[in-house]
């Protein structure tokens, strides 16, 4: 059995604006729209070129009062490949909402309100991310040993008991390490 993970539907107020929003920050584009003769609703879906992932915009003919969709803390993530472009793009269309400059990563809001992550891909994804920052390489130096043997590991890990000049393979796979002595494939 598999399950890919597809669309994301959101509901939204102003169409227009949110298709103009997407397409500007981040590159989308609609593929394609539907709902009913009578133009009650519309299912708009989106998306670009960089991922398979498809946004689908809802809207609904008379609403005034603005949405639900979840807070601040409900949202989606985007890694790109140009941070420092991409956050000029952000500052000039001024939707920047939260920077975490200690995480390396800031939010902006769609037209709705909705928060949108963006990650640099350099730092890639996952709890390697948060160590390369300044702030928490040196937050790390503080911290005592972390067990990660008691972690669900992927089966294609190993066991590292190499130190961080002599392991290039470990992904997750390591008995015990400390974030300051972790080895240098990422933990």
């Amino acid at each position: 059995m598999k399950a890919k993970f597809v669309h994301r539907c959101t509901h939204v107020l102003d169409k227009e604006k949110t298709i103009a929003f997407y397409e500007k920050a981040l590159g989308f584009h609609v593929v394609r729209e539907m709902g009913p003769e009578d133009g009650s609703w519309t299912n708009t879906f989106m998306e670009n070129d960089a991922s398979p992932f498809q946004l689908e915009l809802t809207w609904n003919r008379g609403r005034t009062e603005p949405y639900a969709n979840g807070g601040d803390d409900t949202h989606i993530a985007f890694e790109v490949d140009d941070y420092d472009a991409f956050h000029r793009l952000h500052e000039e269309m001024g939707c920047i909402v939260f920077e975490n400059h200690a995480m390396g990563l800031y939010f902006i809001a769609d037209p709705e309100g909705q928060w949108i992550e963006i990650i640099p891909a350099k730092k890639g994804q996952g709890p390697e991310r948060l160590l390369e920052s300044p702030p928490m390489r040196s937050l790390a130096i503080q911290l005592p040993p972390i067990r990660l043997s008691a972690m669900r590991l992927p089966a294609d890990t190993h066991s590292c008991t190499e130190s961080v000049s002599t392991c290039a393979r470990c992904t997750f796979g390591h008995e015990s390490v400390s974030l300051r002595d972790r080895c240098g494939g990422g933990f």
